[in-house]
């Protein structure tokens, strides 16, 4: 499940950087393509989760008699999970800001020409 998860989120990710690179600004776009970016930022943040834990419940099944490379590699398995959930969070996160920057700057753009009408 991870392999696939994580070889559809890079090939997302790409697309997504293009897209960030060429595509109009986010105060341009339809408010339904805002949200079907955020949306599947958020299932990949899911995703994310369960593979890092499903790397925990691995790790908790490894036989005390195994060898030190074992833990060591699930350890390292951990630790990459952990950092793809972390970027992912910042990155949804920072969607989010830049959806209520420009919510906000189109409210104070409707009070400004309120108060000069």
């Amino acid at each position: 499940m991870a392999i696939i998860i994580d070889a559809i989120a890079m090939a997302y990710t790409v697309i997504i950087s293009f897209d960030e690179l060429l595509a109009p600004p986010p105060a341009l776009r339809s408010a339904t393509v805002k949200l079907s970016i955020q949306m599947l930022d958020l299932f990949f943040i899911g995703s994310e989760i369960a593979n890092v834990g499903i790397a925990f419940w691995s790790k908790s099944k490894i036989r005390p008699e195994a060898p030190r490379r074992a833990y060591i590699r699930q350890n390292a398995l951990i630790s990459v999970l952990m950092v793809a959930l972390v970027a992912w969070q910042v990155t949804f996160s920072i969607g989010l800001i830049r959806i209520f920057k420009r919510i906000d700057n189109r409210n104070q753009d409707r009070k400004r020409a309120a108060n000069r009408g």
